[in-house]
């Protein structure tokens, strides 16, 4: 006579359906997708606005840099006006981020004006896998550049230069603005091909004529005055 031990069967059959059985597995699959699956959507939300800021970035230091190229001669004025224009379009907290810079780069011998600034951006969705911030960057360089213009500086060489106005005398004040003007438009270079200019100076009367024109002497009048 055979007996059979139902229980060490049953208990076969149990494991057996145990291991063949499917349901539950979706919200197990699930619990273990969501980490990976949560890191590539803040890596697109993230990135997004990161990609958003760097442009406003590049943006805003294109324009500070055209104001910079102004007036490259005075560098303190220059970056103070460009830096006033960069934080008008980029203002300060912009998509929570933190801005370092700009910076400003005058090269006087190739007459260019170079911009720099980054941008920590902090991450939202990004920090469950210890990504905390992005850090951006942008530069913009600028090169100045002469029109074709003829200009004549004239300088009266009175006695009355003599004088001092707010403590400083006349004729050191048309100097230096002599001097700010030619480095404005010169700049640190040699020659400028497209630009012409000249200096007068006078202490009664000046006349200036038109390329090959004669001057007729007995068209004007002249008065004796002490010069400086």
């Amino acid at each position: 006579m055979l007996y059979r031990n139902s229980g060490l069967a049953g208990t076969t059959r149990r494991k057996r359906g145990f291991f063949r059985d499917r349901r539950g597995s979706v919200p197990v699959w699930g619990a273990f997708l969501m980490v990976p699956l949560l890191g590539f959507a803040g890596l697109g939300m993230d990135t997004a606005r990161a990609y958003m800021v760097r442009a406003r970035l590049a943006q805003s230091l294109d324009a500070a840099a055209l104001t910079a190229g102004r007036n490259s001669a005075d560098q303190a004025v220059a970056e103070e006006e460009a830096k006033m224009i960069f934080k008008a379009d980029f203002p300060v907290g912009y998509m929570d981020s933190t801005i370092t810079g700009p910076s400003f780069a005058f090269n006087s011998t190739s007459d260019t004006v170079t911009v720099t600034a980054s941008a920590m951006v902090p991450t939202y969705l990004l920090t469950l896998i210890g990504e905390n911030t992005f850090t951006v960057s942008a530069s913009s360089e600028v090169t100045r550049r002469t029109v074709f213009m003829d200009v004549v500086v004239s300088i009266d060489v009175s006695g009355s230069m003599d004088d001092y106005i707010g403590g400083t005398k006349k004729i050191d004040a048309a100097a230096e603005a002599a001097r700010t003007l030619v480095d404005t438009l010169v700049g640190a270079s040699e020659t400028k091909d497209l630009l012409k200019m000249g200096l007068v100076t006078w202490n009664s009367n000046a006349r200036i004529l038109d390329i090959n024109s004669t001057d007729k002497r007995n068209q004007a009048t002249s008065k004796t005055v002490p010069s400086y």
